[in-house]
């Protein structure tokens, strides 16, 4: 068992994401002389599993996905290890898939993520009856918190790559808006006057840019030093603290930073806009004359006297 271990451990070192899946996969199938292994990602909203990784008769195969009810899976999703030694498509006779694969044996080992929610589970078919059951679920059980914690990273890494597109996308839908009013003001008497408010603007929202793509790399940094600990087997808890905090404060610090650079061009979008309105309004005097001084920081910076 030792032996196989650490063959395993050695096959999916310094790999991660979709490699790191591909490599366990195809390494534990090896082992335990399976006809079929899989590790699939539990879709609670649709109560289905999606493949990650599958391997066939000793090969990588391509993905699929399929509905829970009535099959061995929404047993293993409850909670528990599942195992058939022999007999399956009996007991399951609406697993049509089994079925069709002449499926005998059935082993699954459900993934809990840091949260002890289950995220999905990792499966191994048999065409013939098992007898050695009992070692498969061990290494099954060993390497699945390992697998499931490389599952969370992946959909942390995603969700976090998402957000900052959401906020990009935001942004540069802001200056595409910006940019037709930017145009009615040049055609405007007020040419040389936008030339210079435009040059301040962008300055002013380089800043805070800066600093977001700054904690940005940060964030990257220290997510490929965890992955690396993570490929090693050398994660502390020292280290998943440093992560956390680091983490936290360049979310936070990245946040105000998008969120400062959006507000000058909206403010400098609405004072543009308020430029060609001439209908007799109400307004905050108060409010407007911070969103003018906002916009205009960079024009009222006070220069030094030259004698």
């Amino acid at each position: 068992m030792l032996e196989r271990i650490h063959e395993i451990i050695e096959a999916v070192s310094n790999s991660y994401g979709d490699n790191y899946f591909s490599k366990i996969t195809l390494s534990l199938h090896k082992i335990i002389a399976a006809d079929y292994t899989f590790i699939a990602k539990y879709d609670q909203q649709k109560h289905r599993n999606k493949t990650l990784v599958l391997v066939a008769k000793g090969a990588l195969a391509e993905n699929f996905e399929y509905l829970l009810e009535g099959t061995p899976s929404a047993d293993v999703l409850d909670g528990s290890v599942c195992f058939y030694p022999e007999g399956v498509c009996q007991v399951f006779p609406q697993d049509s898939a089994l079925i069709e694969m002449n499926i005998q044996g059935y082993i699954g080992v459900p993934l809990f993520n840091s949260k002890k929610e289950i995220t999905g589970l990792i499966v191994a078919l048999y065409e013939q009856p098992l007898k050695n059951e009992e070692d498969i679920i061990s290494l099954f059980e060993l390497f699945s918190s390992r697998i499931a914690a490389e599952l969370e990273r992946l959909e942390y890494e995603n969700s976090l790559e998402e957000k900052i597109a959401q906020r990009n996308q935001e942004l540069s839908n802001t200056i595409e808006e910006l940019k037709s009013n930017q145009q009615q003001l040049i055609e405007s008497e007020k040419m040389s006057a936008l030339g210079n408010l435009v040059a301040g603007v962008s300055h002013e929202v380089n800043t805070p840019l800066g600093i977001a793509i700054t904690t940005h790399s940060i964030m990257v940094d220290e997510l490929t030093f965890l992955n690396e600990r993570l490929s090693n087997d050398q994660l502390t808890l020292k280290d998943m603290n440093h992560f956390r905090h680091v983490t936290e404060d360049a979310l936070t610090m990245q946040g105000e930073n998008l969120s400062r650079a959006k507000k000058l061009i909206e403010n400098f979008k609405r004072t543009a806009a308020d430029q060609h309105h001439l209908e007799i309004d109400k307004i905050n005097i108060e409010y407007y004359y911070q969103q003018i001084i906002s916009t205009l920081r960079s024009l009222l910076k006070p220069k030094k006297a030259y004698i």
